[in-house]
């Protein structure tokens, strides 16, 4: 459409690119981020009579190796890739095109 070839998005290469650069850094970031959010999530879901002490990052991290190992930081890791490269893979060309559409309107006013 025209509105596409204004912006800069109107080849399919472009919106390619753009959506392999999400879909790749959506799962870089919870490859990342992964363990710490199963730490956060056991933090969250700990009994209020849980000693603070026991609520602290290194300590859960700590726990959770020990009793399952090192592999358990990771459990569940597969289906948050299959979510996050399909997710991130639209957000990252729509929120271009958003970006540059909204550049445009500023400049035509």
């Amino acid at each position: 459409s025209s509105a596409t070839d204004t912006l800069g998005m109107g080849h399919s290469h472009t919106w390619l690119a753009s959506m392999i650069a999400g879909g790749l850094s959506g799962c870089l970031t919870w490859s990342v981020v992964y363990p710490i959010d199963v730490v956060k999530t056991r933090i969250q879901t700990a009994s209020l009579t849980t000693p603070l002490s026991e609520l602290r990052m290194y300590a859960i991290t700590k726990a959770i190796i020990q009793q399952h190992g090192w592999r358990h930081l990771f459990r569940g890791f597969g289906v948050t890739i299959l979510r996050a490269f399909p997710t991130n893979a639209t957000i990252f060309p729509v929120y271009e095109l958003t970006l540059k559409t909204l550049k445009k309107w500023q400049t035509d006013q």
